[in-house]
């Protein structure tokens, strides 16, 4: 799982949402990820490196959202070069 601010009381989220999009940033969360989708939400990003979990994601969600796949390998590699990761 890609490393995620911590919530105030310091727990990791495993999904966020903000105005019209979330970030499903756990893929084993994908049920409540999808129960919790605002209805304004038109777009939502699902980190994971597995197809099929990106499928199923997408499968359960309103045919109105839009879905990003983001490369969890990609994220990590982006957070370590920026001394995110040690």
């Amino acid at each position: 799982m890609v490393e995620v601010r911590p919530d105030s009381e310091g727990r990791s989220v495993p999904f966020a949402f903000a105005g019209r999009y979330g970030i499903l940033f756990d893929s084993d969360e994908w049920r409540a990820f999808v129960a919790e989708l605002p209805e304004s939400a038109s777009i939502v990003y699902v980190v994971t490196d597995s197809p099929s979990t990106f499928a199923g994601v997408v499968e359960a969600l309103p045919a109105t959202v839009d879905a990003v796949r983001l490369y969890e390998n990609y994220l990590t590699t982006f957070a370590i070069n920026q001394g995110r990761l040690s």
